[in-house]
């Protein structure tokens, strides 16, 4: 059975319970709505929590990017009444950095919320962040949304549901093609069951931009420093619950991508949906607001996403050739069987053994061939993260060189995925500089 199984309606409008998760401060938050609501139309209103919710993480060590995405989810299920509101994290004191395995952290955030009728709202929280050991889990299926990449109207993008002790990843990358409004791209996560279920998530967005390769370039590098990383966010979704995971505001033609790997770790599954608003100007989007499905993008599931290739190279012979998004590795959709051209979101690994025979010392380099068109690369050569924004046609470029001594071997790992706005196929070869 599929782990991600693409669904052809809308998701029914779902109210989040407490469900046990920080039954207090959900009272305290409720008094400090009545209280200061009235006032936040007038002005943004400052309302101090003293009681702190905890969040865990998972990460070697768990970077930056996961621990505010950490904040920013588990701000949306502790205070159920702000359910449409946009929570963005504004700031900590102290400043986060990167939390070893073991430790733990509490910081005061300042959460800027923005309610679904426009009422700003400044929120001053204490957050416990613990890093707890995870058990890797890798997805088996991914869902791809970005044909046609233009978006013009509101409506369900694609959609699946994820279930029991299953994984799966999702990439999509859209621009929004009004010219009079800015459209904001939600992935959302729903519980439709009564019974809660606990999530390991990783996320990362790129953009919005005018230029399509680098949102897709930001959005890979985000997401695979937290993947090589094996970081993620523990979530525990309520029952009936509803949480934005990602979602970007898109001003018109800029470019946005996402994407996110879900594993479900207990209970029995969640529905997964993105979608496109387009609110009038000034408003938040509604996350609860049931959309009618989208009838123009091509939605479908392939996995899984991962291509592992191994190699050799011998100094002085002939040169290894790692193609990422070939036509030869091109993953199908599990219905249609239509190819994923490009191999958006699929992650490859290639382990080339080297080899110099000679008596001289030697060096040699990993080079990337961009010859379809411009791309970007986030690489793991290894265990180093190598960083390459831009390559376009022409001349092959040097990612890194290795040093043989005579008569002596040597080993590349190199770790890839590709990425939403890029050209593929692109060439990775060993050999001389």
């Amino acid at each position: 059975m599929g782990v991600l199984v693409r669904q052809d309606h809308t998701h029914i409008n779902c109210r989040r319970q407490v469900g046990g998760v920080l039954p207090l401060l959900a009272v305290v938050a409720a008094v400090l709505i009545s209280v200061f609501y009235p006032l936040a139309h007038s002005r943004g209103a400052v309302v101090r929590l003293s009681s702190p919710f905890h969040v865990e993480v998972a990460g070697a060590p768990t970077p930056v990017h996961t621990l505010r995405l950490a904040i920013e989810m588990a701000a949306h299920i502790a205070f159920p009444q702000l359910e449409d509101a946009e929570i963005v994290l504004a700031g900590t004191q102290p400043v986060l950095s990167p939390l070893s395995p073991g430790r733990s952290v509490t910081v005061l955030t300042k959460l800027d919320i923005t309610t679904s009728e426009g009422a700003p709202l400044i929120w001053v929280v204490p957050v416990t962040l613990t890093n707890t050991p995870a058990v890797g889990r890798d997805a088996q299926r991914l869902l791809v949304s970005d044909s046609p990449e233009t978006v013009s109207d509101d409506g369900i993008l694609d959609a699946g549901t994820l279930g029991a002790s299953q994984t799966a990843r999702i990439l999509y990358h859209h621009q929004n093609g009004r010219t009079d409004r800015n459209m904001w791209l939600i992935l959302t996560l729903v519980n439709p069951t009564p019974s809660p279920v606990r999530l390991l998530i990783v996320g990362a967005t790129g953009g919005p931009h005018p230029d399509e390769l680098r949102a897709g370039h930001t959005a890979a590098r985000g997401f695979l420093e937290q993947y090589w990383a094996r970081a993620g966010v523990f979530l525990q979704l309520p029952p009936n619950g509803i949480i934005p995971l990602l979602a970007t505001r898109v001003p018109p033609n800029d470019v946005a991508s996402g994407l996110a790997q879900i594993a479900v770790l207990e209970g029995s599954g969640v529905e997964v949906q993105l979608a496109a608003q387009f609110p009038r100007r000034g408003e938040p989007p509604v996350f609860s607001r049931i959309l009618p499905l989208d009838t123009q993008h091509q939605r479908g599931v392939v996995g899984p996403p991962v291509v592992a290739r191994s190699f050799s190279y011998a100094v002085g012979g002939p040169e290894p050739m790692m193609w990422v998004g070939a036509n030869e590795d091109l993953l199908r959709d599990e219905v249609s069987g239509e190819p994923l051209h490009g191999n958006y979101g699929v992650i490859y690994t290639f382990d080339v053994q080297l080899t110099n025979p000679t008596a001289h010392p030697t060096t040699v380099a990993l080079a990337i061939h961009a010859n379809s068109g411009l791309a970007g690369a986030t690489l793991l050569v290894n265990g180093a993260l190598l960083d390459i924004p831009s390559v376009g046609p022409g001349p092959p470029r040097t990612v890194t060189t290795v040093h043989l001594p005579p008569t002596a071997n040597g080993h590349l790992r190199i770790s890839t995925m590709s990425e939403g706005g890029a050209n593929y196929p692109v060439l990775f070869t060993v050999g001389p500089p």
